[in-house]
């Protein structure tokens, strides 16, 4: 009696061992495929920009101060012309930027490396030949 109802409770057992709710192999390479996709047509950071260099932290540093005051001035305008000054590595250079976001280009030095601002507000490191 105790064999039967043993060998009863393994077969009921392996029963739903067997019938177990999963992925299939096709499933889970389909969502891999797509999910690699999405990450490379998305902006993430690079694994560059991990490891930044004192330089490029600069470069960066800039650009955030002058997107932040593009903005501002972007969108609700107080002023035709708003002027600020960068901070003291940057020998206090004079950005100014217009109603609607428009950007004086200029040249300008900062600790000894040379950045341009163009119209869009975009900093480049420049480097005369």
């Amino acid at each position: 009696m105790k064999t039967d109802l043993m060998m009863f409770l393994a077969k009921a057992c392996n029963k739903k061992l067997r019938h177990v709710d999963a992925f299939s192999l096709i499933e889970v390479l389909v969502v891999l495929a797509i999910i690699g996709i999405l990450l490379t047509m998305t902006n993430s950071p690079k694994l560059i920009s991990l490891f930044p260099t004192k330089m490029d932290t600069l470069e960066q540093d800039i650009q955030d101060k002058i997107m932040s005051e593009l903005m501002k001035q972007s969108l609700a305008p107080k002023e035709k012309v708003k002027s600020f000054t960068l901070s003291p590595p940057c020998n206090n250079t004079t950005i100014r930027i217009g109603a609607g976001g428009l950007v004086e280009a200029l040249l300008f030095e900062c600790k000894s490396l040379q950045f341009r601002v163009n119209e869009a507000g975009g900093v480049l490191r420049y480097e005369a030949e």
